[in-house]
């Protein structure tokens, strides 16, 4: 019997993924794909001829029975036999049922709300699904043969999803709206669907803002009936939340009988899990927040409990301050993964390899609920996650110790961190997450270290520039220089400003001429100079504060600069040092004035 190996994509990515405007959206879009992935592994491995089962390579068969794993959009297969695009097309039709499977739930218990119609015609446009099959080269030596043939197939199937298939257009010109998440497809909910909706209840479930509209991709998003997932403004509320029941226990309780009342209402959504802490969304905590609330439940009635619920908030924000309105956006991705599969000259080795990112994808779940945040995905040696701000840095770290462990083979775990506003667009802050990953897999001009294997951090302020700051890591596992100095903040062990000061004295060296060594000499004696006077300036004033231990750190840290690159990047280190500091303050219930002010 010829043998062939076998390739799958399913798509879009970006429909299901990255068009969202609520966290959900951007979960449930990325379940939907692994499920469909799933399906259509299922359908490629169940396929057999004359007895001879498929065997999967990507993903293995252990993972796909596994349903808390994430799976790949891209299935590679073995199989053996004279119908290799009829194993394909098994494949395609096991996608294809899920999907169908999924939307059928979805509008069965949206009822009236959907233009059935429209929903008929765009259900059987969304999904891409390529494939192709090759059969095995004969190599020299032969061991290569298999690796040769893999090579060649994912070239084919490169090319055959760059030659896409363009597809009639269904759409109707009646001026429907069209999908406000992408704007690919006319919305499926009319305006009369949308006010028979308000009266049955269903809003609630879709989240619907005004003049907001949804295709059937947005609509299967939000509509089904699995469990909530936690708003961008609840994985920033955390640290206030945990710091806050900590240090004012009896307002605590007072304010979360409020929310009760208002989620016995339909106004305020629980998050999934059992949190002892606050099961409730981050809107009831922020207070710009509290009128959409009511917008989106179309619950009018709540008003008069909301303004309960603000009386019971103000309490614990006269006493424990605002709540810090940042998070982390941790985006993960293993580095030289290819050329470590390239390596590997057989079927069974990748299946083992295969196995090693599943297990490390279950680890990484689990690393990142322990440190209370989300994970958005997490398969292979991906990861997407939202994290509270003060536990950013430990899960980053334990992710890296993690990976290192369980795959091994000479790869390692490059990570980005971004910290952003909670009330940003969604959209900017995976783009800045993904910028960050980018970062730490490659230093930019001028910085030091080696590419990949790599930790940056970018922290977007509402007012003013982003700041980006890069290390390695090393063979311990935290960014020590870091967290070193978001412990000085916390002890109150640094001078006010000191971070600003920094920052502007690398802005008047930057044009400083270096082409002779002589030159660069000058440059190395007058950025340690100016830089110790400044601290010591700095460091009089509050010296009460700043112990001799801190005070040799910072000096011998200063000792190490060359060039106003090296002043940017510390300065950069204590601004994002600074925003870190603000938010483990709030988790550890110490004074939010305490050591370095305002954020610089």
């Amino acid at each position: 019997m010829p043998e062939y190996l076998i390739a799958l994509s399913i798509g879009p990515v970006q429909e299901f993924i990255a068009a969202a405007r609520r966290t959900r959206d951007l979960w449930y879009g990325s379940h939907i794909l692994s499920e469909i992935s799933r399906a259509a592994a299922s359908g490629i491995a169940s396929f057999n001829e004359n007895g001879r089962q498929t065997k999967l390579i990507f993903p293995s068969s252990g993972n796909i029975t596994d349903g808390d794993s994430s799976i790949a959009n891209i299935i590679l297969a073995e199989y053996e036999g004279n119908s290799p695009q009829d194993c394909l097309e098994a494949g395609k039709m096991a996608a294809r049922a899920k999907w169908e499977q999924m939307c059928d739930k979805v509008l069965k218990a949206m009822g009236g709300a959907i233009d059935q119609d429209a929903w008929n015609r765009q259900k059987d446009q969304v999904l891409e699904l390529y494939g192709c099959w090759m059969p095995m080269c004969d190599a020299i030596p032969p061991k290569t043969s298999y690796q040769v043939t893999r090579t060649k197939l994912m070239r084919l199937l490169d090319a055959r999803k760059n030659l896409r298939n363009f597809c009639q257009s269904h759409g109707r010109d009646q001026g429907l709206f069209k999908s406000s998440l992408d704007g690919l497809r006319e919305s499926v909910l009319t305006p009369y669907a949308r006010r028979q909706a308000q009266q049955n209840g269903h809003v609630r479930g879709l989240r619907l803002k005004r003049q907001e509209f949804l295709d059937i991709v947005g609509v299967v998003k939000r509509g089904s009936d699995r469990q909530s997932f936690p708003s961008v403004s609840r994985v920033a509320a955390d640290p206030w939340l945990r710091g806050a029941r900590q240090f004012l226990p009896h307002e605590f309780e007072a304010f979360r009988d409020k929310c009760e009342i208002l989620n016995g209402m339909g106004v305020l959504g629980i998050i999934p899990g059992n949190d002892e802490v606050f099961p409730f969304e981050g809107g009831a905590v922020f207070s710009n927040r509290h009128a959409e609330l009511v917008e989106e439940s179309g619950k009018e009635t709540g008003l008069e409990m909301l303004a309960e619920m603000r009386s019971a908030l103000a309490p614990l924000v006269r006493g424990h301050g605002e709540p810090e309105p940042y998070l982390a956006i941790l985006v993960a991705d293993g580095d030289k993964v290819g050329e470590a599969l390239g390596k590997i000259g057989n079927a069974d080795g990748h299946r083992d390899f295969s196995n090693k990112l599943s297990e490390f994808a279950k680890n990484a779940n689990s690393i990142v609920e322990l440190h209370r945040g989300v994970s958005v995905y997490s398969g292979g040696d991906d990861v997407l996650a939202f994290l509270p701000l003060d536990q950013a840095l430990e899960c980053a770290a334990r992710l890296r110790s993690a990976f290192s462990k369980i795959v091994m083979n000479d790869v390692t775990l490059s990570v980005g961190i971004a910290i952003g506003h909670c009330l940003e667009n969604l959209e900017d802050l995976l783009n800045w997450g993904r910028a960050s990953e980018k970062h730490a897999k490659k230093r930019r001009t001028g910085e030091s270290g080696e590419d990949r294997n790599g930790l940056a951090i970018h922290l977007h302020k509402r007012g003013g520039g982003p700041i980006y700051y890069r290390t390695n890591w090393l063979e311990g596992e935290a960014p020590l220089l870091l967290i070193e100095f978001v412990e000085f903040l916390k002890g109150g062990h640094l001078p006010r400003r000191f971070a600003s000061d920094i920052s502007r004295l690398a802005d008047r060296y930057s044009d400083w001429p270096t082409s002779s060594e002589e030159e660069r000499k000058l440059l190395r004696d007058a950025i340690k100079a100016e830089a110790k006077y400044r601290f010591g300036r700095k460091a009089a004033g509050e010296s009460k504060q700043i112990t001799d231990s801190v005070r040799e750190r910072i000096i011998k840290i200063i000792d190490s600069f060359n060039s106003h690159a090296d002043l940017r990047e510390f300065s950069a280190l204590l601004g994002i040092a600074h925003q870190i500091r603000l938010s483990k303050s709030q988790a550890e219930a110490l004074p939010a004035d305490l050591a370095g002010g305002k954020p610089q």
